[in-house]
């Protein structure tokens, strides 16, 4: 019987110590698993800190993005309101460049007009110009026609003056030659009147 307990006892022994071995695999084990989890976990963490600080980032471009699309919308909105008056603006302009284009079509024509009217003025002074040349050579040859005629006149003067004295002397001469004739002719006939009182009869 004490031999029965010895076997007993040495298997429990064997037994406890298998479930020593056995406790110390699972202990072991679970330490591992442990030590694995851990690695994990502080694979996690760090991931989990780098993904804060990546959230943290993306939290400051969204909020950056969000202030620049604020500002976009803001542009957006000031550009809108810039294009409203820009186009308020070039219709003015358009209208007034219409006015000024129709101003100076009215300008053009009125001054296509005056040239016009000047040429033709011009032309008339051509024209009015060579006829005052020639209306100017026209008496200047008249004057001088005038002045050989006006010579010639005062040289027929002189001529008629002298012919003129010429015909006072040959009357003065014929008047004399007249009154001689006229006492010569009463002499002749005083004398054939006292013949013809003297003839016996």
């Amino acid at each position: 019987m004490n031999r029965n307990f010895q076997i007993v006892n040495f298997f429990g022994v064997l037994l406890l110590i298998a479930l020593c071995a056995l406790q110390w695999l699972g202990n072991r084990a679970l330490h591992l698993r442990v030590e694995s989890e851990a690695g994990v976990i502080a694979q996690q963490a760090g991931q989990i800190k780098s993904d804060e600080g990546t959230i943290r980032d993306q939290r400051a471009d969204l909020e950056d993005l969000r202030t620049r699309l604020t500002a976009a919308e803001n542009a957006a909105s000031a550009g809108e309101a810039k294009n409203k008056s820009l186009t308020a603006e070039k219709a003015q302009v358009a209208a007034e460049r219409d006015q000024i284009q129709q101003a100076y079509d009215n300008v053009k024509g009125a001054l296509d007009k005056w040239m016009a009217a000047v040429a033709e003025r011009d032309e008339s002074l051509k024209k009015a110009g060579a006829l005052a040349q020639q209306l100017a050579k026209d008496r200047n040859d008249a004057v001088e026609r005038f002045n050989k005629l006006a010579e010639q006149y005062n040289a027929a003067g002189a001529e008629v003056k002298k012919a003129a004295e010429t015909i006072q002397a040959l009357i003065a001469q014929r008047n004399d030659l007249v009154a001689k004739y006229n006492d010569l002719a009463a002499k002749y006939n005083a004398l054939v009147a006292g013949g013809a009182a003297t003839k016996p009869g």
